[in-house]
């Protein structure tokens, strides 16, 4: 029994081939996003229950716009981080640079939500949500850029600690809150208090880590940029993508409908976490291989891209099998006109699995542009489709207007990264 012990823990907690490292990181990255989540999904299953659809699809509407703000302050200095750390000795004049421009960033994407109520005649109930919203962009903002830090290490065993007691403090708080005073502003305090509880995660974490400002070097700036920027446009062309058609919904329909689509949004959210959390085990290992040893690295994202495949279909499948009593036990019969659109929603993601390990390996080989193009294509394809279908659709047509897109912009993905490899 205790050598079982010592052979498992030494799996969990030890770097050794890279099979088991991408296979570690892999469970460990399942372990904590798969559990903030549940716990965030939890939380939402309890307030759509409690709070009327109209308070429930106000605070849906100002977490989306929020997300859409936090454009700002994701500029992809995480990922840049994360790959000038694995190939480069000065990781720590990388961590301390990205550290001070990333706080600067944070910051003026907290001014900027907080100065939309001055230009924008919104209603009473959705200004009061918008300041305590704004500090929840700067905690997620930071705490994000701290698990980048764990992720360049591949150690991501310390972030999926942080992010589970960021969820379990996600969801007592919330509950306490929403007993108190059922409100969407109480979900809002929720979502702030427990952001102050995950910056006190944050300063644990940065206090094991290499990170010191005396490595600051202002020299840096400019190629953290330049690497930067390209993933900028897929960062903010990205979060268009995935939220534009919850914002054009509210301006087209009612708050009780942007609460009926939120309610699909978020298991098919859940779901959607499984590939990104690949692609981010994957990263370190692309990138290790991508310049100096492109055979292995062919080998290794065909793998990767089949087996994604395999994995986002099946769970397409059970998804949309389950879909109409997952639903109703969850949040009942109040949100049966959620279902259809969850099922639209869900079907994305046979296509989008790969896609995200593809745009994973275009990073990793410095060919980040291409997928930037891909984005920016689906996003713009998106806000088209959901001007012509919100209005006579309603939340179906915005759940049309988002698979499609994703659809789109994955497959063109897949096309480059396939043209890349076959010449590389």
């Amino acid at each position: 029994m205790k050598q079982y012990i010592n052979r498992l823990s030494s799996f969990l907690f030890t770097n050794k081939t890279i099979r088991q490292t991408v296979t570690k990181n892999t469970v460990w990255l399942l372990v904590g996003e798969i559990g903030v989540r549940v716990c965030k999904l939890a939380l939402f299953v309890y307030a759509a229950r409690i709070l009327s659809t109209d308070e429930w699809g106000t605070f849906s509407y100002v977490l989306a716009l929020m997300s859409v703000f936090a454009v700002i302050s994701d500029i992809g200095i995480n990922n840049v981080l994360i790959r000038e750390s694995t190939r480069n000795k000065k990781s720590a004049d990388y961590l301390a640079t990205g550290f001070v421009l990333k706080i600067f960033l944070s910051i003026v994407a907290a001014i900027s939500l907080l100065l939309v109520v001055t230009v924008h005649h919104y209603e009473q109930a959705t200004r009061a949500l918008i300041p305590p919203m704004s500090l929840v962009l700067l905690f997620d903002s930071m705490r994000e850029f701290g698990y980048s830090i764990n992720r360049a290490g591949e150690k991501m065993e310390t972030e999926a600690f942080g992010k589970i007691i960021y969820g379990i403090a996600l969801f007592g708080i919330g509950v306490v809150c929403i007993s108190r005073a059922p409100s969407g502003y109480a979900v809002a305090i929720a979502y702030l208090l427990a952001g102050i509880v995950s910056m006190g995660l944050l300063w644990f974490t940065l206090q094991k880590s290499d990170l010191s400002l005396r490595h600051y070097t202002k020299k840096l700036l400019r190629p953290i940029l330049r690497e930067a920027w390209p993933l900028a446009i897929i960062s903010a062309f990205g979060i268009v993508l995935t939220n534009i058609d919850t914002i054009i919904l509210g301006w087209y329909r009612d708050s009780a409908t942007v609460g009926l689509y939120a309610v699909a949004q978020k298991p098919y959210q859940l779901l959607y976490i499984l590939p990104i959390i690949a692609g981010i085990a994957l990263l370190p290992t692309f990138s290790r291989f991508a310049q100096h040893e492109p055979t292995q690295f062919t080998n290794i994202v065909h793998r990767a891209l089949k087996t994604s495949f395999i994995i986002g279909t099946s769970f397409a499948v059970v998804a949309i099998a389950l879909s109409r009593p997952g639903i109703l036990l969850l949040f009942g019969k109040t949100y049966t006109a959620s279902i259809e659109a969850f099922m639209v929603l869900v079907a994305s993601i046979a296509i989008s699995a790969p896609g995200i390990v593809a745009a994973n390996a275009l990073f990793a080989m410095g060919k980040q542009r291409r997928t930037a193009l891909a984005i920016v294509g689906g996003a713009l394809l998106n806000i088209a489709l959901c001007i012509i279908l919100i209005p006579l659709y309603g939340l179906i047509g915005a759940a049309i207007s988002g698979a499609i897109a994703q659809v789109v912009a994955n497959i063109w993905i897949l096309i480059s990264v396939c043209q890349f490899l076959r010449h590389s």
